[in-house]
């Protein structure tokens, strides 16, 4: 319960601070490690990096403690993380952003986030993550839990937990016209084209 707590208090803050302006210079690197404790590990995990705009891709852990796997929503990166990261470190909680083609499927998105997840998994002593995702990045999340599908999450010892904030799961209002078979014919199929051009590659692949 009181991690769940902690959870929802960091990401009310990283929400208040989204429309903010990112910093540039040293302040826009790695998040500050706060109470982190000082055991480390480094490993590169693809489609892992730090929450920050740098190019680095080298993740540095403790073995010791859980990992929140951040995961961003459409149009968004890891650098947009960072204040919740930093909120997170604070209170001596670790996290990763996991990054993606928001116009790919949520399959293969969702599955290359397992394939992550398992690989992170190892370097753990207790593997305990927790999956956040934000908008589309909860989608992403969720879809990487489910067990009835092909190339699903593996490893039955996994702690895992899932936070959405803001995820669509009831769907988009401004998409529903994209199932209209009138359209569809009206336009001779230009309507579904129009579709594709503005939701990314198809979302059952």
């Amino acid at each position: 319960m009181g991690r769940s707590l902690l959870l929802t208090a960091a990401l009310a803050v990283f929400l208040s601070g989204c429309a903010g302006t990112r910093p540039d210079g040293p302040a826009a690197g790695a998040p500050d490690p706060g109470r982190i404790a000082s055991a480390r590990t480094e490993v590169s995990i693809e489609g892992l990096r730090p929450c920050s705009d740098t190019a680095a891709n080298t993740l540095t852990l403790d073995p010791r403690l859980p990992v929140n796997v951040l995961v961003h929503g459409g149009q968004g990166s890891a650098g947009r993380f960072r204040t919740l990261a930093d909120v997170l470190a604070f209170h001596g909680q670790q996290s990763v952003c996991f990054t993606y083609d928001d116009r790919d499927s949520l399959m293969r998105s969702s599955a290359q986030l397992a394939r992550a997840v398992e690989q992170l998994a190892p370097i753990l002593d207790a593997p305990s993550i927790t999956l956040i995702g934000h908008s589309q990045g909860g989608l992403v999340a969720r879809k990487a839990l489910v067990q009835e599908r092909d190339g699903a999450l593996q490893g039955e010892k996994l702690d895992l937990r899932l936070v959405t904030v803001s995820a669509p799961f009831a769907g988009i209002a401004a998409a529903s016209p994209c199932g209209n078979p009138i359209l569809r014919i009206a336009t001779l199929g230009l309507h579904d084209i129009a579709c594709w051009a503005v939701s990314g590659r198809d979302r059952k692949s």
